[in-house]
């Protein structure tokens, strides 16, 4: 009675469905799955643009922030009325990202210039115990900071034929690098992600790292391409 009840009045059938088509779905899975690329949307990256299954295309800028509260007033109102300019000169619509990732110093502490440099043994052992110390205080408290992204949008299908392609990428250059241009007045510098860049964060989301090395990602590469190579020959 008491289950009949539950049935009639509080959907239990509806319950028990979206329950059990749940246990039974696809919830996690790695970025070379291709499951996960259905649901991603990207069709390919290649120079230096994400390509969406779509047909739209899109370029990344990571922008530098800087730290308004230590400017003076007048620097302070300057950076305000340029990107009000910014915003109100736009022609196009944009997607401002801002994430949040653990701090990482590995890449100053291999940076092959400082590693160059011919230290003393003093000064060897004073600089190690330095790079455990900044990298064990980082970890011990958690220490955040925050990445901004510029996401800037063309679609292919708005060109005309031929060379569709080549056009919409020449106009998202044109773009990409406006929009640069316009965060250097405001005082922001900003630079364009790579290939292996944008391979890089968008993996990022799967396995938690935000830089990825250059052997790294050729062998990330590679066996994408043998995964895929299968799937044809199936």
């Amino acid at each position: 009675m008491v289950i009949g009840f539950g049935f009639v009045y509080l959907n239990f059938d509806d319950f028990f469905y979206k329950r059990i088509k749940y246990l039974f779905s696809f919830k996690a899975g790695s970025y070379l799955d291709h499951r996960v690329r259905r649901l991603v949307g990207i069709d390919r990256i290649d120079f230096d643009t994400v390509y969406l299954k779509n047909g739209e295309i899109r370029s990344i800028l990571i922008v530098e922030p800087i730290n308004f509260e230590t400017l003076d007033s007048e620097r302070q109102r300057s950076v305000i009325l340029n990107y009000q300019s910014f915003l109100n000169q736009l022609s196009f619509p944009i997607s401002i990202k801002i994430r949040t990732v653990n701090s990482n110093v590995s890449e100053y502490f291999t940076n092959p210039k400082l590693n160059e440099k011919k230290f003393s043994a003093e000064a060897k052992e004073l600089y190690d115990d330095f790079q455990s110390f900044e990298t064990g205080f980082l970890k011990k408290n958690k220490v955040k900071e925050r990445l901004f992204y510029v996401i800037i949008p063309h679609d292919i299908n708005v060109e005309t034929p031929p060379n569709k392609e080549e056009k919409a990428k020449k106009i998202l250059n044109q773009r990409s690098d406006l929009i640069r241009s316009k965060l250097a007045q405001c005082g922001l510098d900003s630079r364009r992600l790579s290939t292996n860049e944008l391979i890089s964060l968008f993996m990022s989301y799967f396995d938690g790292y935000i830089e990825v090395n250059e052997d790294y990602l050729n062998r990330v590469t590679l066996c994408k391409q043998f995964l895929a190579d299968k799937e044809v020959k199936k």
